[in-house]
């Protein structure tokens, strides 16, 4: 035991010794450390913050350290192994946490504990303890109690085995194309990354995954509609084939939550889910949605109409659901006179790393350098550190590219996060996952612009998470922080991917290091609400679906109940035998249950703040770091309308968001 890795006090876990049979044995001796301090916890009767809010702290910090680096293993390098071990690992302490979050006697520590001699930050990890407490069915009588706790861990083997299938069928789809001719229009860099692929496996032509980078370029490239067509199938598909089928998952997981709001006497799991956000009612929340889509719903009807006229006038025929990023492309090449593409030669991803780096240290005063990586599990994986004022603030992993057996899309996630400890605080350890095109023989990786924008995403929540100044564990870092808001910080960071001042810094030419010329740079800005209508109605569609089936579904079958949001939002039908729901991991399997709508929610935020740099300068030092001190500083310590406060003057106005949209209010 003394030899396992996961059983360490301080730092972060050495990956290359870790194995999946290191879980579960860790994993016991964790629970088993935890019940001892539980234990004590219910055997005293007078508590001071030290001997009770602490001490769950305390156990918070000792499961997540064991258990984030699981979890990322099981992202990163998924293997049968692997997860086998987490499932074993993940029931055990769904069942411990459960039997901890229910206890009564703590709940009743809590209820009654005086919050008078606490600070502003104690008394919010108090009071999110005590609501937690609640949450988990503290409160509940015996048989209610138990029905809570089989519940959870039903819900927690469900959404588990929904994640998988999303993941075996995206995997075990390839495409083998072996006459170049079919793949005409695909750029040069993302051929040669498929005939790489080929390869690899022993093949002989090119090599088409479910990944997104190349199912994105294929969409949007290839000229052969046939290619484009069975790639849109097939990734519409997913998850639906025997065997991996998550309709009947989806079913029992909302049958099982609707169930679970009723035991903590919530009206419908939606309500349950809001209980932790800023948003105050799933009523509040759809009106939001739909004064969008109210908003949205004429510039949308012109852009499908233009889109559709153009492909008529270029190939004749209708537009099929495979031909949107197509003919839109052309139509973007036509209108704007460039192409996505254009732009890839001036975002290697070095380029960009170092440009996002600049332009955190012009604003927040942080200055973010590459380290030699610790051995882990893959070479491709880069280490960064953070200082400010001579101080290390912390350090993240960087696994910025696709690999059979790792999770698709792009996250942030915790390694370590800030503690207490005998020697003051130990600093955050984070990670960063995504899938972007990767390097060729010749030519080393060159991100398209949707990428470069989701890294400055993703490091918007990393800005969060290691510039924490917080004392408490469980509101430091991004922990605490309601989830309708913690995109905040990552959608703000986006807008200096878009400007040009902040373009010029990094957009320079990989073979001859010449900045992105002018003209070229107004167009990609001018591209930014380029039927910009059509893709915020794709997400209000995704937002309405998750809160509807949390609020007010009434158990038809999913294709309809689908088809009737679908043909609200969307001018295209909804196909047979295709259902996005079923890959739906954000509901299902992450944390954006009932709470999909905090996409949008936090863009009214963000886009409101940034309006104040448009007003004082995107690189103004001063309000960059009244950002950092009242927002990013203070993680979960405070309401979040009242750091918003002090850092604006004001709460968050939607006149900005509609003018980003570029929509009259």
């Amino acid at each position: 035991m003394n030899n396992n890795p996961l059983l360490i006090e301080h730092g972060c876990v050495d990956f290359s010794l870790l194995k999946a049979e290191h879980v579960v044995p860790a994993v016991e001796k964790t629970i088993q450390d935890c019940t001892q301090i539980m234990e004590k916890i219910t055997a005293t009767e007078n508590h001071n913050y030290e001997t009770l809010v602490a001490q769950l702290d305390i156990m918070s910090l000792k499961i997540d350290r064991l258990w984030s680096p699981v979890t990322m293993l099981n992202f990163l390098a998924n293997s049968p192994e692997i997860r086998t071990a987490y499932n074993e690992g993940r029931q055990l302490l769904t069942q411990f946490e459960t039997v901890l979050r229910s206890n009564s006697m703590i709940y009743n520590h809590l209820e009654n504990f005086s919050k008078d001699s606490l600070n502003t930050e104690q008394q919010t990890v108090l009071e999110n303890y005590t609501r937690d407490f609640r949450l988990h069915g503290a409160s509940l009588q015996d048989s209610a109690k138990e029905r809570y706790k089989e519940i959870v861990l039903e819900l927690s083997n469900l959404q588990s085995t929904f994640g998988e299938n999303v993941l075996d069928s995206t995997a075990s789809f390839q495409l083998l194309v072996k006459d170049e001719n079919e793949l005409a229009g695909l750029p040069q860099s993302i051929k040669a990354s498929l005939k790489e692929e080929a390869q690899k496996s022993g093949q002989e032509g090119y090599l088409c995954t479910l990944q997104m980078p190349v199912v994105n370029a294929i969409l949007k490239y290839v000229d052969d509609e046939n290619i484009r067509k069975q790639i849109y199938m097939a990734h519409s598909k997913r998850a639906l084939e025997e065997g991996r089928d998550n309709r009947p998952l989806i079913k029992e997981i909302l049958t099982l939550r609707k169930e679970l709001a009723s035991l903590l006497g919530f009206e419908t799991y939606a309500h349950l889910s809001l209980a932790k956000k800023t948003a105050e009612s799933p009523e509040e929340v759809l009106e939001f949605l739909y004064s969008l889509e109210e908003k949205t719903s004429e510039p949308a009807k012109k852009e499908f109409a233009e889109l559709s006229e153009f492909k008529k006038q270029t190939t004749g025929g209708e537009l099929h659901h495979w031909d949107y990023s197509y003919y839109l492309e052309k139509l973007r090449k036509q209108q704007l006179d460039f192409s996505e593409e254009d732009l890839r030669p001036y975002f290697s991803i070095d380029s960009v790393l170092k440009g996002l780096f600049e332009i955190v240290e012009k604003i927040y005063e942080v200055e973010v350098k590459e380290v030699e990586a610790p051995q882990c599990w893959s070479s491709e994986v880069r280490y960064f550190r953070a200082h400010s004022d001579g101080e290390m603030l912390g350090e993240f992993f960087l696994d910025y590219h696709p690999r059979k057996n790792k999770r698709g899309g792009a996250w942030m996630q915790d390694v370590v996060g800030r503690s207490r400890n005998e020697n003051g605080y130990e600093k955050p350890i984070g990670l960063i996952g995504g899938n972007a095109t990767r390097a060729t023989e010749d030519t080393p990786a060159l991100l398209d612009h949707r990428e470069v924008v989701t890294l400055f995403h993703e490091f918007g929540h990393m800005s969060q998470f290691l510039f924490t100044k917080c004392n408490e564990y469980s509101v430091a870092g991004i922990n605490g922080v309601p989830w309708d808001v913690v995109e905040l910080p990552s959608q703000f960071l986006e807008n200096w991917a878009w400007n040009k001042d902040a373009l010029k810094m990094f957009a320079h030419h990989y073979e001859t290091g010449e900045e992105i010329p002018d003209d070229l740079c107004d167009k990609l800005i001018a591209s930014r609400n380029f039927h910009r209508a059509t893709q915020i109605r794709r997400q209000l569609e995704f937002g309405l679906m998750d809160m509807h089936l949390h609020y007010d579904y009434d158990g038809k079958p999913l294709f309809e109940f689908s088809e009737e949001i679908h043909n609200k939002m969307s001018f295209f039908p909804l196909l047979p035998d295709t259902l996005f729901l079923a890959a739906f991991n954000h509901i299902f399997a992450g944390g954006y249950s009932a709470g999909y709508f905090s996409y949008k929610w936090a863009e009214v935020w963000e886009a409101d703040a940034f309006e104040l740099f448009r007003e004082k300068g995107i690189f103004n030092r001063e309000i960059g770091r009244s950002f950092r001190q009242n927002i990013l500083e203070k993680g979960g310590s405070e309401n979040p309308f009242v750091l918003y406060e002090r850092f604006r003057g004001r709460r968050p106005q939607q006149d900005a968001l509609l003018k980003k949209y570029g929509i009259a209010n």
